[in-house]
Order: structure tokens, then C-alpha cells, then sequence
């Protein structure tokens, strides 16, 4: 558990980095029955317990996914995409980490929707790289980037 400052607020930028941290990790090791064959790995990061649903069931579940978060979660792969953020509770983290979950679905909910709309109507919108029927969220919100809601 991480150890708590004495004094509130951000700390001072002097001030050396905490080595103290608070995070479990548990890994459970089967051995491969093939491993010349099994060439491929797969992490499965899951809250569901093993009693309700098998890692083979969840990685299916997964798979048969026709639309994922995945793709609007490149960009967090950029090192100049977030911001470092100060957080010590795990409410925080939690909650930073929920409203980013939610940003990235409302903009793929955003993307898809578009999408249906172009194709039913046989249209196309500019992209960056041309017109486009699908066009990704990022090309959408740029477009009304120059609108302004004025009360």
C-alpha cells in the first residue's frame, strides 16, 4: 500500500519519486501441451473468475466481438497522448480509468453509427486521406471542429 504524504497537493517536482507501491500480479503457469506448435500467445486480462466462464469462453467471447474498444485505445499507446496524472487513491484510479473506458466507446458508438449512416445512404464524407464511407471518429469530430455552441 502506498504510503501517504504529509503534506496534501501535488509534490513538489524536488521532491524524489515514491518506490512504494501497493499492486498484487498473480500468474498461473500451464505447461503447453505442443509448444513447437503453439507459436502464438494471447494475454487475457479478465475480473471474471474461472468458476463462471473459462479463459477459452471469454477469448471466444471475445474473438466473435464484430466491434471492440481496441482501436480507439491506439492512441493511448503515444507517450504525448496522456498527461502524467498524480493520483494516490484507488477510487481515482478507478474512475479515471471507467471514464476513459467510456470516452472510448461513446467514440466508437460515434464511429459506428456513421458508418451505417454513409453506407444506407451510399454517401461519402471528406477524410484525410480522400472521401470516405468510413471515416474514422478522430476524421468525424474534426469536421465540426469549427462549429461553436454559442447560448
Amino acid at each position: 500500500m502506498c504510503r501517504r504524504r504529509a503534506q496534501l497537493g501535488r509534490p513538489a517536482k524536488t521532491d524524489p519519486p515514491s518506490t512504494e507501491s501497493g499492486y498484487g500480479f498473480g500468474v498461473e503457469v500451464e505447461a503447453l501441451a505442443h509448444p513447437d506448435e503453439d507459436n502464438g500467445w494471447t494475454v487475457l486480462a479478465t475480473t471474471v473468475s474461472t468458476e463462471v466462464c473459462t479463459d477459452a469462453e471469454i477469448l471466444q467471447a471475445y474473438q466473435e466481438q464484430h466491434t471492440t474498444g481496441e482501436s480507439g485505445l491506439r492512441w493511448i499507446k503515444n507517450p504525448a497522448a496522456i498527461s502524467p496524472v498524480w493520483l494516490e487513491q484507488p477510487e481515482r484510479m478507478v474512475a479515471l480509468a471507467m471514464r476513459t473506458v467510456l470516452g472510448v466507446l461513446v467514440s466508437s458508438l460515434i464511429q459506428r453509427q456513421v458508418h451505417l449512416y454513409l453506407r444506407t445512404h451510399d454517401q461519402q464524407i471528406p477524410g484525410n486521406k480522400g472521401t470516405r464511407a468510413t471515416p474514422t471518429v478522430a476524421v468525424v469530430l474534426a469536421l465540426f471542429a469549427h462549429r461553436a455552441l454559442v447560448k
